[in-house]
């Protein structure tokens, strides 16, 4: 069995993450065969904007002193991508101000998409330690299943596991992990490894249990018809946490790397195919689907719901429902019902 922390290991592996790593760079220098674009100041961002052959962008005066300002703090390459979403029309000339309603829009989506992942983290990771505590029955104490073989699906994948969650406890500067290395001698509950590990590692975690913890897990924190489904879910909204972490686009993405499977019901109410599940309302289904689940924020997903509706109604002639999979009846598909919490199970012991 891997040993977890000694003194002395702790002293090696600091000194290793403190080490500069020589490594070759795939960075190259421009040449006469392959030359970098020009740098460009706010003017002539915008100068480009206006002579772009395929959807150009119009400038009034005011819109230009609104344009300077904002190329200051936002970057041009990023904003470029929203002019080649607006939809296609005939006198093929869009304004400054719809390029950026659209980005606002863009914006709003990410801003409030982030807030219902991180409820859905802070969920993942209480549900952990409660169920998985919870159902440890083996020779350790509970709070330490985690070091114990029994409850992986392979020794080589718990190793992996303990080595990142070792990595992660000995490079975080939290008083809880310090306390626990230096004045508990790295006896370290599960519940404060999840409270450092991130969720992507805690994701990773989860999915080399072996399958009877992952689904008494499903069943007693969710729903046990779901146990199929919900581990792309927490996958697709770890992916999604960490597209809006970065300030990545949201609106007219296609989002391949985290494809959730989805429910039956939600593809015929929709009127999608399976692989049709790539999109953002895809993604949003399976947030959804883990929402309804905590009563306390189910108001607040609906109304967010609500104010999509708005802001599509209000800029019908820029924001298009297939750039982000929408079906028509998209807002009834992802709203929270009273017979959607009616079908959550009570809590069933192990």
């Amino acid at each position: 069995m891997l040993s977890f922390f000694t003194y002395e290991k702790i002293l090696f592996i600091d000194e290793l993450l403190n080490k500069e790593v020589q490594s070759d760079f795939i960075f190259k220098k421009s040449s006469d065969k392959s030359l970098m674009k020009d740098f460009q100041d706010s003017d002539s961002m915008i100068t480009e904007l206006e002579k772009k052959q395929n959807t150009p962008l119009t400038f009034s005066d005011e819109e230009r002193q609104i344009a300077v300002e904002f190329f200051k703090y936002h970057n041009y390459y990023s904003f470029g991508i929203y002019r080649k979403l607006l939809p296609r029309r005939e006198e093929k000339t869009y304004s400054f101000t719809e390029c950026l309603t659209l980005y606002q829009f863009d914006t709003y989506l990410r801003e409030n998409i982030n807030k219902f992942t991180g409820v859905v983290e802070l969920m993942f990771r209480a549900t952990l330690v409660q169920q998985l505590c919870e159902a440890y029955k083996g020779d350790l104490h509970k709070g330490e299943f985690y070091l114990d073989y029994e409850i992986y699906n392979s020794e080589s994948n718990a190793n992996e596991v303990l080595e990142a969650f070792n990595k992660r406890m000995l490079s975080s500067k939290s008083d809880s992990a310090i306390h626990h290395i230096k004045n508990k001698e790295g006896r370290i509950p599960f519940w404060v490894i999840v409270e450092e590990a991130t969720f992507g590692e805690l994701y990773h975690f989860l999915t080399v249990l072996k399958s009877d913890y992952l689904e008494q897990w499903v069943a007693n924190s969710f729903n046990k018809q779901y146990r199929k489904h919900f581990s792309s879910w927490i996958r697709t909204t770890n992916f999604m946490r960490n597209t809006c972490a970065h300030y990545s686009r949201i609106y007219g993405r296609y989002f391949s790397g985290s494809p959730p499977k989805l429910l039956k019901e939600d593809l015929k109410k929709a009127g999608i195919k399976a692989n049709a599940n790539q999109t953002l309302f895809a993604n949003m289904l399976a947030i959804k689907n883990i929402i309804k689940f905590n009563p306390l924020v189910i108001d607040e997903w609906n109304d967010f719901l609500e104010d999509i509706e708005v802001k599509i109604s209000e800029n019908e002639s820029l924001i298009k429902l297939y750039r982000m999979g929408y079906p028509e009846n998209w807002r009834e598909c992802l709203t929270i019902s009273i017979s959607d919490q009616l079908t959550i199970p009570a809590y069933q012991p192990f």
